[in-house]
């Protein structure tokens, strides 16, 4: 894998919105506001599993695939085409 540095404001929204992720993840993951035992907290360990990992697949995929527009971009649609 290679780290890229071209396309500098999507690749680092693409990281801020995976920190934000892990940021969130990492709250929910470790620190839950229920008793122990109960299934709100297994809910919300889960939860920040989910989003700690998703979080770490935005970082990746914003570092180093070749062309983040394709991915945090959405297409503009064009005259004629209603796909």
């Amino acid at each position: 894998m290679r780290v890229r540095g071209d396309r500098l404001v999507h690749r680092v929204g693409g990281v801020l919105l995976g920190l934000g992720f892990l940021l969130l993840g990492s709250f929910s993951a470790f620190m839950p506001g229920v008793p122990a035992g109960s299934p709100g907290r297994d809910r919300a360990i889960w939860l920040g599993i989910t989003l700690i990992v998703i979080g770490a697949i935005a970082i990746i995929g914003s570092l180093t695939v070749k062309n983040p527009d394709q991915i945090w971009c959405r297409h503009p649609r064009r005259w004629g085409r209603f796909r």
